[in-house]
This record gives structure tokens, C-alpha cells and sequence, in this order.
């Protein structure tokens, strides 16, 4: 899809439905709609270098030089705030789940040495995310931030030889952890259990588990690994690569669930920039949406995932629906995941969840309790097939108060209703 100008920063939002554009010679930010394949709204914005991040259910735009953050509804397209931030500016990097409901991270301007202050917030009160014991979060290259689709996790390096920084988010605390391993950049999957890199695979530990070494030889071609921007997949895209090499050509696209490593799909792709990190693969809405040499295009390429899955044979086990981010206090909450197996016998147990919280018929049951509003609860699930395969969904809901005079409706599988009667627009595969 040719853009009307080139696009300079991007972000996917509500959980993979919206791609956020800025275009700075026409001072716009264009919303794409990957199901719809076209860009379906244009929002006024400066021609000033701005950034970008999306979550669940809104864009936040922020100018660095003045520290302003503006937050638009993805369900409306409208501007709901325009607030100072912290001064702590002025900022040089921003993101967040494209999933989640928060927090939002910032990053300062990086000093002489490239190191900048990091910054965890609410996106809505603005209040900063206090770290446990009194800690604080340590400083990095902006530049090698990343988020899970979840929100729970975030990474970024200590400088050049410093290690890398895992934050994981929980009950309103974030809890800081320092890895030895030097030098990768690494984006987290969900839950923070596995991390993607610009080569490896690593676990929660930043250990490499695939490949399992790193090649002897110069590459022939570039790997690259990225999780999906929703749900337990992961991609990997290999393509051509050498002195000749003009940043454009077609590569092989493979697909995995997480922690697995045999791939489940595999289909041919063009790969303009094989090293950007704007490539969404989006399953819920079938699509792979990479950027243009020249980044005034979109290219979506469509996939039947199911088809892909059959054709290649593998035992697979994934949960394909997205669990409610939101619980209104005082009314039942029900979510029956979505699940995926090739041997079928599907089963599930609760590990871990709010009290009161059960299983039935395979749907998660819980009442909620009244007096938990703006309060957030984890939840658990270890989901296993006849294979003897067994995965974990793991979650967070925070319970919201129910609006007066409207009616929380009970969640379907892999569909989410909003308090208020806004619609959702995503789908399970």
C-alpha cells in the first residue's frame, strides 16, 4: 500500500489491529488498519521528530523537545489528553506492550557515553511505577529497548559492556534483574519467558537456546528473530545478505510457537529491509506487514495460518485467543481460551489465579469481588494435549469499576467486551 509520504516512526497498537505512521512532511500520523489493509484515519501531528508508542487501547505521541504527551482512543481516533510528562526530559525513546493497558517507557536523552535514564509510567496518571525495595531502573542505549505484547516485560542493554536489564512488571511493581550477556539488543515474548534478538533466541535467563550455537562461518544470508506482535509466536525471517546486497529481495518467513523450535509454518516473503525492526507479524488478522526500502510503503502479505499449519505437519500446541486485559468489580468474568493442537485432548489447569478463581468445562470462572476495583490480579493456566505437550498462559486483569447503567457482557473466546459498550475490534484466529 503506497503511503502519501515517507514515514519516519511506527508503532503497533490494539494488539496488532493498528500500525501508527508519523509523516512528517505532511504533519500527519496515519492510522493502517492491517484487517482492512488501508490506512483508515489521519490524525494532525507536527513535522517536528516525534515518537511513537501503542497500546492496547491508545497512541501515545510525544514531542522529546517539550516533554508533551498526547493520548488518542483507538476506538474513537480522538485526542483524550495532552499533558506535560515528568521532568525528566527531554525524551528520546518510547514504548510499550502492543497489547497491554501500561506502563509506558521512556527513555532520556542519551549522554556522551550513549547512556540515557530510563523512566517506567502509568499512561494515564502519569505516576511513575515504583520498583521494588526502593530500587531504581538502570541506564542504557535508548535504542535497545524493547516490549513484550504484553506489557509485563521490558529489556534494554547497560551500555556497551554492561549486561543487559529485564524488568518485569507485576501487581503495580516492577522488579529489575541484570543478565551478563553483552551486546544483544533483545525484544521479550510474553511473560518475559524468551527473548528475540537480531541472531538468537534466548531464555529468561538471556542464555542462547536456538540456534544452539552461533554459526563458524560468515552468514550467507541474515536471521533475524521477532515475536509476534500478539499471542505465543514467533518469527524468524531469513534473507539475502553479502557486499552486494541493495536491502531488497525475497526470503523465507518461519513461524514458531513459543519455545518450540521446529517450524510450524513456512512461506516466501519480500523483504525490503531485512534488518528493520518494523516488521509486524500480526495472526489474529493473517498478515505480515513490512516496510519499503524507501518507507512510503506498506507491504502486507496475507497468510492462511491454519492452511500452514496443516501443511506442515509439525505437533503443535498454542493458544490463539487474546485473554480480557479488564475485570468490572462486582460482575462475573468468564474467558475460555482458544486453543490449537494437533493431537487434540486438550486440557487445562489452574496454576495461579485471583481467590475464588475456578475452572469449568474449560473456561475460566471468577467472581469478582467489589472491593477489588483498580486493583490487578495474575492468572496462570497450564494448557496440555494427548502429545503430552504443555505450555503456560499466563495473564494479567485489572478490575475496573462498572459504569453505572451498562452492562459488562461476558467475553466470548478471543474476543474482549469493553465496559461502556465500546466495541472491540479484534478476533481470534
Amino acid at each position: 500500500m503506497k503511503l502519501p509520504a515517507p514515514f519516519t516512526t511506527a508503532a503497533a497498537g490494539a494488539g496488532g489491529r493498528f500500525v501508527a505512521l508519523h509523516l512528517p512532511k505532511l504533519k500527519q500520523i496515519a492510522v493502517f488498519d492491517v484487517k482492512e489493509a488501508k490506512v483508515v484515519k489521519y490524525l494532525p501531528a507536527s513535522d517536528q521528530a516525534l515518537l511513537l508508542a501503542a497500546g492496547r487501547d491508545h497512541l501515545f505521541v510525544i514531542d522529546p523537545g517539550t516533554a508533551v504527551l498526547q493520548r488518542w482512543s483507538f476506538a474513537t481516533f480522538e485526542k483524550e489528553a495532552t499533558v506535560k510528562l515528568p521532568d525528566d526530559g527531554p525524551f528520546s525513546a518510547a514504548c510499550t506492550g502492543a497489547g497491554a493497558a501500561g506502563p509506558l517507557l521512556l527513555f532520556s536523552k542519551a549522554d556522551r557515553f550513549g547512556e540515557a535514564k530510563a523512566l517506567l509510567i502509568n499512561p494515564i496518571t502519569l505516576r511513575p511505577v515504583p520498583v521494588k525495595d526502593n530500587g531504581a531502573l538502570p541506564a542504557g542505549p535508548p535504542e535497545t529497548m524493547g516490549a513484550s505484547a504484553d506489557g509485563q516485560t521490558f529489556a534494554w542493554l547497560r551500555g556497551a559492556h554492561g549486561g543487559s536489564v529485564v524488568v518485569t512488571v507485576s501487581e503495580g511493581k516492577a522488579e529489575v534483574k541484570m543478565h551478563e550477556i553483552r551486546g544483544l539488543a533483545a525484544r521479550p515474548g510474553p511473560g518475559g519467558r524468551y527473548f528475540y534478538t537480531g541472531s538468537s533466541v534466548l531464555d529468561a535467563q538471556m542464555r542462547r537456546v536456538y540456534p544452539s550455537e552461533a554459526p563458524a562461518a560468515p552468514p550467507t544470508s541474515l536471521r533475524e528473530f521477532f515475536p509476534a506482535v500478539h499471542g505465543n509466536l514467533f518469527f524468524e525471517v531469513e534473507a539475502p545478505f553479502g557486499p552486494r546486497y541493495d536491502g531488497s529481495g525475497s526470503g523465507a518467513l518461519k513461524i514458531y510457537v513459543e519455545g518450540q523450535f521446529t517450524p510450524v509454518a513456512t512461506t516466501q516473503i519480500e523483504v525490503p529491509v531485512a534488518s528493520n525492526r518494523d516488521v509486524y507479524l500480526v495472526p489474529r488478522e493473517r498478515a505480515v506487514v513490512v516496510p519499503s526500502k524507501g518507507r512510503d510503503e506498506l507491504i502486507v502479505h496475507p497468510f492462511d495460518f491454519d492452511a500452514l499449519l496443516a501443511k506442515s505437519g509439525a505437533n503443535y500446541l498454542l493458544v490463539t485467543s487474546e485473554p480480557p486485559g479488564e475485570a468490572a468489580a462486582g460482575t462475573k468474568f468468564e474467558y475460555a481460551p482458544v486453543v490449537k493442537s494437533k493431537k487434540g485432548g486438550v486440557k487445562f489447569k489452574l496454576d495461579a489465579g485471583p481467590e475464588g478463581a475456578k475452572l469449568v468445562d474449560g473456561k475460566l470462572v471468577w467472581d469478582v469481588p467489589a472491593a477489588m476495583v483498580k486493583q490487578e490480579v495474575s492468572v496462570i493456566l497450564t494448557v496440555s494435549d494427548a502429545s503430552g505437550q504443555e505450555l503456560f498462559h499466563t495473564f494479567r486483569v485489572s478490575v475496573v469499576a462498572k459504569p453505572a447503567g451498562a452492562a459488562v457482557v461476558p467475553t466470548a473466546p478471543g474476543d474482549r467486551a469493553r465496559p461502556g459498550g465500546v466495541p472491540d475490534h479484534r478476533t481470534a484466529i
